[in-house]
């Protein structure tokens, strides 16, 4: 028999907390609020199943500028565009493997622009993905329409003509103030998503200055 080790071997630790991002938080109880559940899945990007679950990717299937209340807000955009007969149906009843819902994405960025902008915060909302080129030319003012050289900018790479892209980019408003205005006048969500948008902007001023450059919650001026 060899000599007897003098190692210890503590007990095993019960682990009683656990952590969790603040900005999740946030937007897991403006989801839970508004009657949406959340799962996490690497079958999808993101997916409504037309009864109550949002389903989106897991941290490691996004993109690093890709986060978690920025995905909530899109779906919640594209809920409010399509209105509540979309609600019970897969994915808002759209469809990603032709142009045919081309006008509903670029409405949802339009939105989601303008409910960002109320806290300041458009460019940590952003879209991420390949759409972002229209996302990045929307004007200051939400509903105003891109000048031609905006329009430019991401025609091209879309393969439209410029007159096709003038007349999405109107559709696209149009359609994102039919969103707003059943936001502002004809549900109760507007509590909830202003709430999280308001403490993600506190989360903001209490930690940018301490953030690098490259970081989502850095804010330049």
């Amino acid at each position: 028999m060899g000599p007897q080790s003098n190692t210890l071997s503590p007990p095993q630790r019960e682990i009683i907390k656990f952590y969790e991002d603040p900005l999740e938080i946030i937007w897991l109880h403006c989801a839970r609020q508004i009657g949406w559940k959340l799962q996490r899945s690497h079958q999808v990007f993101a997916s409504w199943n037309g009864v109550d679950t949002l389903t989106l990717g897991t941290r490691d299937d996004l993109d690093a500028d890709d986060h978690l209340a920025q995905m909530i807000l899109h779906e919640i955009c594209h809920a409010l565009i399509e209105g509540k007969s979309s609600w019970t149906q897969r994915d808002w009843g759209l469809e990603n493997i032709d142009e045919q819902h081309l006008v509903n994405e670029l409405s949802c960025h339009r939105l989601q622009a303008a409910l960002a902008d109320q806290v300041g915060l458009r460019g940590f909302f952003a879209v991420t993905t390949d759409w972002r080129p229209y996302f990045n030319v929307i004007p200051k003012i939400w509903f105003l329409p891109q000048s031609t050289v905006d329009l430019q900018s991401w025609a091209t790479s879309f393969q439209k003509s410029e007159k096709e892209a003038r007349q999405l980019d109107l559709d696209a408003i149009r359609y994102a103030q039919i969103g707003m205005d059943f936001l502002r006048l004809e549900h109760t969500w507007h509590i909830h998503i202003h709430e999280a948008l308001h403490r993600t902007e506190e989360l903001m001023q209490l930690i940018t200055d301490l953030a690098s450059p490259r970081s989502l919650w850095y804010r330049d001026g």
